[in-house]
């Protein structure tokens, strides 16, 4: 069981995507099949357009004993396309998006989600630290806004939402903001392919 330590914020500049190489974009579906306010189980389709790859990962998470708003436990398996497709019709709560992992500096990784659907108009980032010492020590990237409420922005809570309760939920601005970086890193990405 793996402790999760993360920091998810929001995006307020564009990332510098300089070379193909140096990134890894992902389409994900993730499909919540239980939740409560302590832990969530999921099953993610996770299609790899680079070497044109699906995988299909069953997660648990759950806070136990944790107490920061920054961890979780964290459980993950590799399960076949059948039993997704199982468990997805167990779900009415699903979220579709673009993740590009970003590298960072002391071999941290940005994933960026540029989310479909419904939450269109949401842009968010996640750290992951080996360490709460680490947690500490990061200093945010200047594309990286402030950071975000992990119980409001988890995903499990997001997915979740109707279109008309995400849009209530951000305001005008930031949704703005948000469609204008959208375009103009689906434009850098495309630049790079």
């Amino acid at each position: 069981m793996n402790k999760e330590i993360e920091l998810k914020c929001e995006i307020s500049d564009i990332p510098q995507l300089k070379k193909m190489e140096d990134i890894e974009i992902y389409k994900i579906s993730q499909n919540y099949i239980y939740q409560d306010k302590f832990s969530s189980i999921r099953v993610r389709s996770i299609f790899n357009p680079k070497c044109n790859k699906t995988e299909y990962v069953y997660t648990v998470k759950t806070k136990g004993n944790i107490q920061d708003n920054y961890s979780l436990y964290e459980i993950e398996s590799i399960i076949t396309e059948q039993e997704y497709e199982q468990m997805q019709e167990l779900s009415n709560y699903v979220i579709e998006k673009y993740r590009i992992k970003i590298p960072l500096n002391n071999e941290l990784m940005a994933e960026l989600d540029l989310y479909n659907g419904k939450l269109e108009g949401l842009l968010t980032v996640e750290v992951e630290f080996p360490n709460k010492e680490e947690l500490k020590k990061f200093s945010k990237p200047n594309w990286f806004g402030e950071n975000l409420d992990k119980k409001i922005f988890s995903n499990a809570n997001l997915s979740k939402m109707t279109r008309e309760q995400f849009l209530n939920m951000i305001d005008r601005e930031s949704y703005e903001k948000n469609v204008c970086i959208r375009k103009e890193i689906e434009k850098l990405i495309k630049n790079l392919l």
